[in-house]
């Protein structure tokens, strides 16, 4: 796609978010926000990559916006200070959000992305994304919610690694919501690693016989943080409105289908291991251990 010709002509010498016009800080108070220069690091093949660092401050939340064609990336948000969140909102067709690390604590009240894609026959992308530092407990909301009113095309989620949320790690039952208007996008998720994210580790389902894929993803559970409302419950796949297959995945938190919904919700597994014959260990390649691995990545 033309977003991937357009990223290998970035000029490395001019900050990332002076050339990536389409990046934009919301609020009044954006001026706030401290911006690091371009940092770089040397990935295995000895070559440099550069991304930005925005450090968020107390108390405070940063918002940014993509939308058709667009693509941001290399990006490390510092939520390290107390109460710090960011948030990435993503819409219209054919975008992609890559190498962006989340790193601290998420303090709740709004996801850390909400995408959708806008055309049936368009596509998102959400790749090498670390989310791994979790999230408040007591709190509210959580880690990725897909934006179910406006979501009509096909988002892939690849690389991810999420651990701790107390309001689902991927929320992508959303575009199902709205049977009657029949116009629920498709989410897939591959390649990723999920730790003790409450209510459901991995929660997607559409209708209109529009199959959902989880491929390659390890989930783990065992210490998931609770709801506002006390409720721990860190189901493994959870699908809602329509079919979900799942492939080659080490799964704990089993499998739940939503059979009080329309749609005739199922999950079919091919080569995947579940409970207590799941490899848990297992780290799909790819998914960055630190946010410098993933803002690093190529």
């Amino acid at each position: 796609m033309a977003r991937d010709e357009t990223a290998r002509e970035r000029d490395p010498e001019r900050s990332l978010l002076d050339r990536r016009s389409y990046l934009r800080l919301a609020g009044a108070a954006a001026a706030s926000v401290a911006v690091a220069g371009a940092s770089g690091s040397a990935d295995a093949a000895g070559q440099e990559t550069t991304y930005e660092t925005i450090t968020v401050p107390a108390g405070e939340t940063r918002s940014f916006e993509v939308e058709s064609g667009e693509t941001l990336e290399n990006l490390h948000l510092d939520m390290t200070a107390d109460g710090a969140s960011a948030r990435i909102s993503a819409s219209g067709d054919d975008w992609t959000v890559r190498n962006v690390a989340f790193e601290g604590e998420h303090p709740g009240g709004h996801y850390l992305l909400d995408p959708a894609v806008s055309s049936e026959d368009a596509e998102g992308l959400v790749e090498n994304v670390y989310m791994g530092d979790g999230q408040t407990e007591g709190s509210d909301e959580g880690a990725i919610w897909v934006h179910g009113s406006d979501h009509y095309g096909t988002i892939t989620f690849r690389n991810l690694n999420v651990r701790h949320f107390v309001d689902n790690g991927l929320y992508g039952t959303g575009p199902g919501a709205s049977v009657s208007d029949s116009h629920g996008g498709v989410v897939h998720v591959e390649d990723s690693y999920f730790e003790s994210n409450n209510v459901a580790n991995i929660r997607v389902g559409s209708i209109d016989g529009r199959t959902c894929r989880v491929d390659n993803c390890v989930v783990k559970t065992g210490s998931a943080r609770a709801l506002d409302d006390g409720a721990v419950n860190s189901r493994g796949v959870w699908a809602w409105w329509g079919p979900v297959d799942v492939r080659d995945s080490d799964i704990e938190g089993g499998y739940a289908e939503h059979t009080e919904r329309a749609g005739n919700p199922s999950v079919s597994a091919t080569n995947t291991r579940w409970d207590d014959e799941a490899d848990t260990d297992r780290i799909p390649a790819g998914v960055p251990a630190t946010p410098e691995d993933a803002v690093s990545s190529q």
